[in-house]
C-alpha cells in the first residue's frame, strides 16, 4: 500500500531531524565562541583604540555571516520564496522600516528583503528586554548590535534610546543601517486585535482589520532623535497567504525542520520608500497622525491582499541566501572554536594555572 503524502513528510522530518539537532547544536556552540566570546574582545579593543568604523564594518561583517545558515536553511529547506512588489529600496542610506507583525517569520524575511541591499548586516531590531534572556543568541544579538534591547517603561526606554542615537550619530561612523519596528508593540492575533479595536473606538482612531493600531512613542523618539540621520522610512507590508500543503504562519522548529523538496511557502511583500522630507518631524500630532495613516494604508492593502492574493506594483527581484557564504561562515566559526577550546585545554592542563589558583583561592 503506498505511503500518502502526511505520512512521506512524518518520515523525512524522523529521518533529517537527529542530523538537524546535532547541526543546530554544533552551530549554537561554534556561534557562542565566536559572537558571544571572541567578537566582543575583539570589538572592545577596537573600541579603546577608537577604530569606531572598523567596530560597525565588523558588526555588519559578523550580523550578515552568523545569520546565513539559517537564513540559507529556511529559504532553501524551508521552502521560503518571497514575492515582493513595490520600490527597489538603495542599500546606501540610513532608514527607519514600519513592519505589520505576524510571526516570527517577519523578522527573517526582514533579513532576506535587506540581502537585496547589502544591508542584512546593518539591521537594528527594537526588542523587547526579555528577548536578551534567550541563550547564546540574545547576548550576540547584543554584542553585535542587531537589537536595541528596551523596556516597556517610557523613561527607561527613552534613556536607552537617547544612549542609542548618540552613538549613531557619531560622525566617524559613515556605515548605512536600518531601524526596524514593530511600531504595532506585539505580534498580531485574535484577541489582541479585538483589543486593538476598542481602544481605537473609544479615542475615534482608525479601526483596523488587519494589523493592530501602532504605538506613536517609539516612532516619535526616534525621529526626534535621528531625523537628521535617516534619509527615509521604509513602509513593509507582509502578506502570508493560507496554502492546503503549507502553513503561512509555522512555530520555529517546525520551520527548520521541514524539507518542502521543491515546494515553496510563497509570501508576499509589498515595498516602498517614503522619504523623510514627506513626513512631518516637527509636531508630534502630525507625527501620530502619519503613523496611523500609514498603518490604515497597510490595512488597506491586506485587505485587498486577502481578496486577490497579490500586491499592487511592479515584481522587484530578491537574492536568496548563498551555500558558499554558508561554507565561509561555518568554516570560520568552526576555526575559532576549535582555537579557543584548544586554548582553554592547554591552560587548564598548565601548572601555572593550578598554581595561581592555589595562591588566590583559601584552599
Amino acid at each position: 500500500m503506498p505511503m500518502d503524502e502526511g505520512a512521506a513528510d512524518l518520515v523525512l522530518r524522523l529521518v533529517f531531524l537527529p542530523g538537524l539537532l546535532i547541526a543546530g547544536l554544533f552551530y549554537t556552540l561554534t556561534s557562542f565562541w565566536t559572537v558571544v566570546v571572541v567578537f566582543p574582545l575583539v570589538k572592545y579593543t577596537l573600541q579603546v583604540l577608537g577604530k569606531k568604523q572598523a567596530v560597525a564594518d565588523i558588526c555588519g561583517w559578523t550580523v550578515s555571516h552568523w545569520l546565513s545558515p539559517y537564513t540559507f536553511h529556511i529559504e532553501r529547506f524551508g521552502g521560503l520564496y518571497l514575492e515582493v512588489t513595490g520600490e527597489t529600496l538603495p542599500g546606501n542610506e540610513r532608514a527607519l522600516v514600519a513592519c505589520n507583525h505576524r510571526t516570527w517569520m517577519d523578522s527573517v524575511i526582514m533579513f532576506c528583503l535587506a540581502r537585496r541591499s547589502g544591508r542584512d548586516g546593518d539591521l537594528k531590531f527594537l526588542a523587547k528586554r526579555p528577548l536578551l534572556l534567550f541563550p547564546v543568541y540574545g547576548l550576540g544579538a547584543y554584542f553585535t548590535q542587531a537589537c536595541v534591547f528596551i523596556k516597556r517603561t517610557s523613561d527607561k526606554a527613552k534613556k536607552k534610546f537617547e544612549k542609542v542615537f548618540s552613538q549613531l550619530h557619531d560622525p566617524n561612523v559613515k556605515r548605512p543601517f536600518w531601524i526596524v519596528s514593530y511600531f504595532e508593540g506585539t505580534r498580531l492575533t485574535k484577541k489582541k486585535l479585538a483589543e486593538s479595536r476598542g481602544f481605537a473606538k473609544k479615542r475615534d482612531l482608525p479601526v483596523l482589520n488587519n494589523v493592530l493600531l501602532p504605538r506613536t512613542k517609539g516612532f516619535q523618539m526616534i525621529l526626534n532623535g535621528l531625523g537628521d540621520q535617516i534619509g527615509a522610512i521604509y513602509d513593509i507590508t507582509i502578506g502570508y497567504r493560507d496554502d492546503e500543503d503549507l502553513n503561512p504562519l509555522p512555530p520555529f522548529l517546525d520551520t527548520l525542520s521541514l524539507f518542502c523538496f521543491g515546494k515553496h511557502r510563497v509570501v508576499k511583500v509589498y515595498q516602498r520608500r517614503i522619504d523623510l522630507k514627506n513626513v512631518p518631524t516637527d509636531n508630534e500630532e502630525q507625527m501620530n497622525k502619519f503613523l496611523y495613516n500609514l498603518y490604515k494604508e497597510k490595512d488597506e492593502l491586506l485587505e485587498t491582499f486577502k481578496r486577490t492574493g497579490r500586491f499592487p506594483g511592479r515584481p522587484v527581484p530578491w537574492k536568496r541566501e548563498t551555500l558558499a557564504k554558508t561554507v565561509v561562515t561555518q568554516i570560520v566559526f568552526s576555526l575559532t572554536c576549535a582555537i579557543m577550546l584548544g586554548t582553554a585545554y592547554t591552560m587548564l592542563k598548565s601548572e601555572s594555572v593550578f598554581s595561581l589558583a592555589k595562591a588566590v583561592l583559601p584552599l
